[in-house]
């Protein structure tokens, strides 16, 4: 494993999710859910707590990103799987884009078919998304190269909220 691994890990997984992290708390200190000058246990119960009010049935729309994290289970495991799930919905519609069959072969068996194979195309990606681990390993046969990748987000100082500042730690 060299450099180039290590440089396609940041790239591919490490970067998006510190970028991730870094919306989406942002956005959550924007909005005074969470107080910047918090502890982190009390960021952690504030984060559940969301969790549980987005669980019930009065859930406040707030913006599409913070939605699909919380849907995936919000803290680590709920970005990298939205992250995932950006990829694969991304490069699911550039491969339908360049690779486009025409409109005969896509209702050629009718709108019904159309439609539930629709259907089962997000429920794959949603699927995808919610084993992360998987999709990523996919691309990487080594075991080494695998734990690596597999690390590369968890090791990231995006993780959770890491990268966003607290008003404590700015001059």
């Amino acid at each position: 494993m060299g450099i180039l691994d290590i440089i396609e890990a940041a790239i591919k997984l490490g970067i998006p999710m510190v970028v991730l992290s870094w919306l989406i708390f942002s956005w959550l200190y924007r909005d005074g859910k969470l107080d910047r000058q918090a502890g982190r246990k009390d960021i952690a119960a504030n984060v559940k707590q969301m969790k549980t009010s987005f669980k019930s049935k009065d859930k406040q729309k707030t913006n599409y990103v913070y939605d699909k994290w919380m849907w995936f289970g919000s803290g680590f495991y709920g970005l990298a799987a939205l992250w995932t799930f950006i990829i694969v919905e991304i490069s699911r519609f550039f491969s339908f884009l360049f690779n486009f069959p025409g409109f005969e072969s896509l209702f050629g068996e009718g709108l019904f078919n159309f439609l539930v194979a629709l259907t089962l195309g997000q429920l794959g990606n949603i699927i995808n998304a919610f084993i992360w681990f998987v999709y990523w390993k996919r691309s990487y046969s080594s075991q080494s190269r695998w734990e690596f990748w597999n690390n590369s987000p968890a090791a990231s100082p995006g993780r959770y909220n890491r990268s966003v500042p607290r008003a404590s730690s700015r001059k």
